[in-house]
């Protein structure tokens, strides 16, 4: 989600309230935790992701430079993080 909204009351362009993303969260971390092998990323964080506006097309969708690579940069660490535990 652009960074123009992440302060918003919804965390989406389709209204998605804070307290009900909070719930998803919780629900797919507990559900990654009970079974072995599986893991959740948030990389929204509530539109709080650190990519600025140059990453972004419109509202929601990165583009192909900055964003693509910016996404591809958080996914890597990400898989890093899980292959060393």
């Amino acid at each position: 989600l652009h960074p123009c909204v992440a302060e918003a009351e919804s965390v989406d362009s389709v209204g998605t309230g804070r307290r009900y993303y909070a719930e998803i969260k919780s629900r797919l971390s507990t559900i990654a935790g009970e079974h072995e092998g599986v893991s959740f990323a948030d990389f929204h964080r509530g539109g709080n992701h650190g990519l600025g506006h140059e990453c972004f097309n419109d509202i929601e969708h990165l583009n192909l430079e900055e964003g693509m690579s910016a996404l591809n940069k958080m996914l890597a660490d990400k898989i890093r993080e899980i292959e060393k535990r």
